[in-house]
């Protein structure tokens, strides 16, 4: 793609951020996960890596999931999907995993 259109810099932009799905799961800026990922589970792995080694605050997760709706979104709807992004990265390759930091979020760290 970068071959067709250079100096496109949205198309860059989408192609380094892009989640690569193949049968056995998918590839996110180097991390292999061998299972599928749903729409907000990307979303979160793609806030994380974008602020790599920072502790990300619930209520910033909660805003960049569900945007003008957050308002009505709970806690625990975050939460589960936090869960669920947390034991799917278990088999990552490299692995990653989610570290809760009491009081103040959630942070990635890729080992």
């Amino acid at each position: 793609y970068k071959d067709l259109l250079p100096d496109i810099s949205i198309l860059e932009r989408f192609l380094e951020n892009s989640v690569s799905v193949n049968e056995m799961g998918e590839r996110f800026k180097g991390i292999e996960i061998p299972v599928r990922l749903t729409r907000n589970e990307i979303k979160l792995l793609q806030l994380f890596i974008g602020k790599k080694g920072k502790i990300i605050p619930r209520e910033e997760g909660i805003e960049y999931l569900w945007g003008e709706r957050s308002l009505g979104v709970s806690d625990h709807a975050y939460d589960q999907i936090v869960l669920r992004l947390r034991r799917k990265l278990r088999s990552s390759i490299p692995r990653a995993g989610i570290e809760t930091v009491r009081g103040r979020g959630h942070l990635l760290k890729i080992v």
